[in-house]
């Protein structure tokens, strides 16, 4: 019995040694797989929201401004944390071979913060400016309601997409720059890097994000954009025109149901 058990534990110790080293190569060799984790979790998130939302028609909505500012911004950053934090994961390497080991759980969260920064930044304008027009007398959701504007807002994110300017920034996504290794310049090197990867991820995709919450931002069709936008990133920069073929399908999508 004595023997059986010894026999036991060193099976199991040596089974853990393994996955253990096993797990140590996965990360080593894929140092932005907390990335694909937090965007996992916000989309298990966004997907257990909808079937809550669809099982519950009745729920509590936020009554004060302040509320209402907070929820939409919340909102925003699970969205982008959903679809956009994944393309990091480049940015992640790169401080990884140019950073000291003893560095990267520094660094690396910096790199994200400054990243998150443009991205509430970019949010809060639009619930700012979306305040805004609602404050416009004529402008009232039967009005807006008239119009196709799901379909014109992707078909807007088409033209845009089609743009020099568009895939400039595109093209910028992959670019790194210069990192200081030591002290403070460090970290603010590696956030001034995320606050550059953050503005051209904004020119590049934001027009994008934009049509999703005028349409309505449908979960699937959230999910077909983010697989296009890291299937163009992983392509770049031959297929640059991929998105603007999805807008204009998606606008044709959001059309037909308006015509009917």
């Amino acid at each position: 019995m004595l023997a059986g058990s010894v026999c036991t534990v060193k099976l199991i110790s040596e089974w853990h040694a393994d996955m253990s080293g096993r797990v140590s190569r996965v990360t080593t060799a894929h140092p932005y797989w907390w990335l694909f984790m937090l965007s996992g979790l916000s989309w298990a998130y966004l997907i257990s929201a909808e079937l809550s939302s669809s099982a519950h028609s009745h729920h509590h909505m936020p009554t004060t401004s302040v509320a209402v500012f907070s929820a939409s911004l919340s909102a925003w950053l699970i969205m982008v944390t959903a679809m956009m934090l994944p393309m990091l994961s480049g940015s992640v390497s790169l401080v990884k071979l140019m950073m000291p080991r003893y560095q990267h759980l520094r660094l690396m969260p910096l790199l994200v913060f400054g990243y998150a920064v443009v991205w509430l930044i970019a949010g809060g304008m639009i619930e700012i400016l979306r305040a805004f027009l609602l404050q416009i007398p004529f402008i009232h959701h039967e009005l807006i309601a008239q119009f196709p504007v799901g379909s014109l807002s992707f078909l807007a994110a088409a033209v845009w997409s089609s743009t020099s300017s568009r895939r400039k920034a595109v093209f910028a996504c992959s670019n790194g720059i210069p990192l200081r290794i030591n002290g403070w310049h460090a970290y603010r090197d590696t956030i001034h890097f995320g606050l550059i990867k953050g503005l051209n991820c904004v020119k590049g995709c934001l027009h994008v994000m934009l049509a999703l919450l005028i349409a309505g931002h449908d979960l699937w069709i959230m999910m077909i954009v983010t697989v296009v936008l890291i299937y163009e990133r992983v392509l770049l920069p031959k297929e640059t025109r991929l998105v603007s073929w999805m807008c204009c399908i998606l606008s044709v999508y959001f059309l037909v149901p308006w015509l009917k």
